[in-house]
């Protein structure tokens, strides 16, 4: 029998492609965002981080700013300061920009070049299955690693240096002295400066026996950090017992001292008491509180020598080559392969000799990133996941899971209330402990509703998936390659705007201009919003293959820095006006435009012995003025779609005439209406609107609609009007056919 019935106000929500999904849920959402009022707002759209004008002239370094895949992107502020910094990488370049322009700001010919502070060339640039270049923040300093290159230490604008010390300090030397000195006899060789027996200062023993010293030199860098002590430098000499005077007297020693690298704030020597008397043990002598004098007269007596001297274990030299890091515990923790240092509490150039694990003992493969998550340090592996806990003794290694991991070392990242979130093959995870990290670490699994989704993406480029959260948005973002792209080029968002996270897609999979959603990094700034580096792909007249700018080449990809933002462009194209003496001359506009859609999931309408006939659609929405607004359906699992068309809700006394307010739908060109604008007399604070499309299934089992746009909009929740008629369930024992199988 026919009952006519209707769904009402059900809420639009997040992608959820599992069978069990529920009236509400999404088969597709592409470039919407939820909103903190409720349901969804298609107002995603990305900008130039600094906009290039209508025409724009570079200089001779086009090919590493606009014609180079960004391999690093990562905005810092210095603590303590109001200085912000933005590093890039490119083609082997690490440069940044120094301050915040304002968002939108135009760029004239060839000032983006006068804006770059660069800090090194010739880099290593990354291969494919290799992650790049890490950003560790120290507060006052950040450290730059690739495991490649020199690890570079950056303390401000045109302050960098060498991280560490891959090297002990150099050694010292002493200028013999001579025993023979009295006053007022000239010396043949060497120097000395006396005190007699009733003096507290000076070396050596006031008999004729032998005296030997032997003095060591360390380096104290700006971060505290001290450096492993010098190789030694000895001296000795010896009274002569024929002239007893002379045995009455003590001795300074003249010594040069060196200097040391960059970023050295002061020197430490050490030196033995009489070594024939009191064995080869070092003591602290003096600070030397500066980095630029060379020579230094030890006077201080052996009774004044206390303090004891550091261990050859205390600071070891550190290689550059760690692809891994995050501060914790007060510590520097840096990784690579399967080995893992930690430095001395706020010295972070200085690492013991036994301060380190090794996790080449447990299955799990090699370390793969690190990261600071309450009182844990999270050990990332390629099959395993490991944590580093404080107790009585120091620290403690356990193993958390010892067959999930990942080798996306960019995916790893810190979501508020969600835990330590990270993609890999099978999904995306998470880790959650306690209030304060627990404990315990609980991992489990946050994709499910979209691993159908995740089914394309190339898990052969894990290795170049990059990933951040935005505090602003309150959203995760994972930007991945999916089928045969090399380049990250679509990415799934995880919404926390509401009680429960709610899944969409950013991007533009599957179409012809995928391309511009080319972001091989994506970051966030330190105010919160979504920063990308861009992939630029230039085809030229003559072939789409790489090669040099000339006239005619485009990309519709232009500039290294973009940025999400709310408006409906996406990013701009370039095209190449002319090349003069190798300076190109782009022509810009803003780019294509991606839909923004929202795809049920099949419903059912929870009645799985019924069939229905859906008769309309009304959709609860927030007016943007008369956009076009396209409706399509299919049923019975049937890709075929049909397209029908929206009727607006407006009083009978306005309806088609000059007098309706605009509404979201299709436009209407027998009346001229004025633009939708917020803040109007018309309309002052946004309009809720239904529009009614009107659906004409017959009956099906399923039924499925898709909503999409160009333009803005903001959909809050539905109804469907349908009817049913029961069907019989399928029933195993009916007569069957001469000679059919049973």
């Amino acid at each position: 029998m026919k009952q006519a019935k209707i769904r009402k106000y059900i809420p639009f929500s997040g992608i959820n492609t599992l069978l069990n999904s529920k009236i509400g849920d999404a088969n597709t959402i592409l470039n919407c965002r939820e909103s903190r009022i409720g349901g969804f707002e298609a107002n995603v759209g990305v900008e130039s981080w600094w906009k290039f004008p209508a025409t724009f002239i570079s200089n001779s370094r086009t090919t590493q700013y606009f014609d180079s895949e960004v391999d690093s992107v990562y905005q810092w502020k210095r603590a303590g300061s109001r200085d912000v910094y933005t590093f890039v990488e490119q083609a082997g370049m690490l440069y940044y920009f120094l301050g915040n322009k304002a968002q939108r700001t135009t760029y004239a010919a060839g000032t983006y070049v006068a804006d770059v502070t660069i800090i090194e060339e010739g880099r290593y640039v990354r291969k494919l299955s290799e992650v790049g270049t890490q950003y560790i923040n120290l507060g006052s300093k950040l450290l730059i690693i690739n495991g490649k290159d020199r690890a570079i230490l950056f303390s401000g604008d045109k302050i960098w240096r060498d991280f560490g010390f891959t090297q002990a300090a150099g050694m010292p030397s002493a200028i013999p002295v001579d025993p023979a000195y009295q006053q007022g006899v000239k010396l043949d060789g060497g120097t000395s400066v006396w005190f007699d027996d009733t003096s507290n200062f000076g070396l050596g023993l006031t008999n004729h026996d032998k005296n030997n010293y032997g003095w060591k030199v360390s380096y104290i860098s700006d971060t505290g950090s001290e450096s492993p002590l010098s190789p030694v430098e000895y001296t000795s000499w010896q009274i002569p017992v024929t002239d007893p005077q002379i045995g009455k007297y003590r001795y300074a020693v003249f010594l040069e001292i060196p200097t040391g690298p960059d970023g050295t704030k002061a020197r430490r020597i050490y030196r033995t008491k009489n070594i024939p008397t009191n064995g080869e043990q070092y003591f602290f002598v003096k600070q030397i509180t500066e980095n630029s004098s060379r020579l230094y007269v030890d006077y201080i007596s052996d009774q004044f020598l206390i303090n004891t001297a550091p261990s050859d274990l205390d600071s070891v030299t550190v290689p550059t080559d760690f692809e891994y890091g995050d501060v914790w515990d007060g510590r520097l923790w840096l990784a690579r392969g399967s080995r893992l240092i930690y430095s001395e509490r706020g010295k972070f150039e200085q690492f013991g000799g036994l301060s380190f694990f090794d996790t080449s003992n447990t299955e799990g493969g090699d370390i793969t990133q690190v990261l600071s998550y309450y009182n844990n340090l999270i050990i990332m592996r390629e099959t395993a996941i490991n944590v580093i806990s404080t107790n009585n003794a120091g620290y403690s290694i356990s193993t958390i899971n010892n067959s999930i991991g990942t080798t996306a070392s960019n995916s790893v990242l810190l979501v508020p209330e969600v835990g330590v979130c990270f993609m890999n093959d099978d999904g995306i995870w998470s880790m959650k402990g306690g209030l304060d990290g627990g404990a315990w670490l609980a991992i489990s699994k946050v994709s499910h509703g979209i691993d159908k989704l995740l089914d394309s993406k190339n898990n052969s480029m894990n290795s170049r998936i990059t990933a951040a959260y935005s505090p602003i948005e309150k959203v995760a973002w994972w930007h991945y390659a999916d089928t045969d792209n090399t380049v990250p080029n679509t990415g799934v968002w995880m919404d926390l705007q509401g009680k429960d996270p709610k899944w969409s897609q950013i991007g533009a999979p599957g179409t012809s201009y995928e391309e511009i959603c080319f972001w091989p990094v994506v970051t966030t700034t330190v105010d919160g919003l979504f920063l990308m580096g861009t992939a630029p792909n230039w085809t030229h007249p003559s072939s789409p293959t790489p090669g040099p700018l000339v006239a005619g080449s485009e990309t519709n990809h232009f500039g290294p820095l973009q940025v999400v933002s709310t408006g409906r462009q996406w990013g701009q194209y370039a095209i190449v006006n002319s090349v003069t003496e190798g300076v190109p001359t782009f022509g810009t506009a803003d780019a294509v435009t991606p839909y923004s859609e929202w795809t049920s999931t099949w419903a059912n309408f929870e009645n799985q012995s019924a069939i229905f006939n859906v008769t309309g659609v009304e959709i609860e929405l927030i007016s943007y003025g008369d956009n076009p607004f396209d409706f399509t359906y299919q049923v019975d699992y049937d890709y075929t779609t049909t397209q029908t068309t929206g009727q607006k809700q407006a009083s009978a006394n306005k309806l088609f005439t000059s007098k309706e307010l605009p509404v979201m739908g299709p436009s209407d060109l027998s009346v001229s209406k004025a633009p939708f604008v917020i803040g109007t007399d018309a309309v002052s604070d946004g309009r809720i609107i239904r529009l009614r499309y009107d659906v004409r299934t017959g009956y099906v089992s399923r039924f499925k609609f898709n909503i999409k746009s160009l333009k803005a909009f903001h959909i809050l929740n539905y109804d469907i009007k349908y009817d049913t008629k029961d069907i019989p369930s399928l029933n195993q024992n009916v007569r069957l056919q001469r000679g059919q199988a049973r």
